[in-house]
This record gives C-alpha cells, structure tokens and sequence, in this order.
C-alpha cells in the first residue's frame, strides 16, 4: 500500500473562515453586547463562510 500524497492545507482561508464565523456571533449576541448592532453587515459573512467552505471541502475530495 503507498502512503497518502500530503494534501495541501489552505490556512489563508481557515483564518477568513474563522474570522467569519466570529462576525456571525457577534452579531447575534450584538442584542446583549450593546444597544445596537455591532456589525450590521455581518450576515454577509454567512455567504463567504459558505462560500469559502465549499472550496476547502471541494478541494479535500478533488
């Protein structure tokens, strides 16, 4: 049996996925946090974080 070929860890990506997916929590808590919202234009950050996930999932199974 040969090994597995490495494969290519996109950590760019995680760190905008992860950055993200904060965003979207602080929006949500943004009611107990303070009076308005925190970040208004967070549930962009839902698309990207989709977005992004399709292509590092895409490209584990490519």
């Amino acid at each position: 049996m040969q090994p597995a070929a490495p494969r290519h860890v996109y950590l760019n990506l995680d760190a905008i996925r992860v950055v993200a997916a904060i965003s979207v929590m602080l929006y949500h808590f943004s009611p107990f946090l303070a009076d308005g919202k925190v970040l208004p234009s967070s549930y962009l950050a839902v698309d990207l974080f989709f977005l992004l996930s399709g292509f590092v999932i895409a490209h584990a199974y490519d």
